[in-house]
């Protein structure tokens, strides 16, 4: 019984950060199109926390992933647009690492390691896109070479 409790109170709590998340996205969103980009980062900041503590929790792991994805690649374009290729970068190089991981994780429920192989291929692609850019970067380089479904246990990477 108290199990139950304690699952029902952790999933509220994962929808309403979820709901948090929504929010600040779209604050941060706003602020981005009127080109106020630090309040763009601020808002964006709020909602990667949200996204990052509903992860592997929310009830809708597509939802959750979507969110955790979203928030980092609306840092990562923001720090494009203030022309830090580092914060860039790393916006683009950790959710996709955490994907990868997040697929072989087997304390994660299988609706969360499935979900973070559908959107590993978005990471994926921004960072092949990134990389367009900065050829050079070795960072990216080796975190996209984990591939656009990450890496598997078992099975090396080509």
């Amino acid at each position: 019984m108290l199990n139950e409790i304690l699952n029902t109170v952790v999933r509220q709590d994962a929808l309403d950060q979820l709901v948090r998340w929504r929010q600040a996205t779209t604050d941060g969103n706003e602020a981005y199109e009127r080109c106020r980009y630090r309040a763009a980062l601020r808002h964006y900041d709020l909602a990667l926390t949200m996204a990052t503590e509903s992860f592997g929790h929310a009830p809708d792991a597509e939802a959750g992933m979507a969110a955790y994805v979203i928030a980092h690649h609306n840092l990562a374009d923001t720090y494009e647009r203030l022309g830090s290729t580092a914060l860039q970068r790393l916006h683009l190089c950790l959710p996709h690492a955490k994907l990868c991981a997040a697929m072989n994780d087997a304390t994660l429920p299988d609706t969360w390691q499935s979900a973070a192989h559908n959107h590993s291929r978005r990471t994926y692609t921004e960072l092949v896109r990134f990389l367009g850019l900065h050829p050079e970067d070795s960072e990216a380089r080796q975190v996209a070479n984990h591939g656009a479904a990450g890496m598997t246990l078992g099975i090396p990477v080509q």
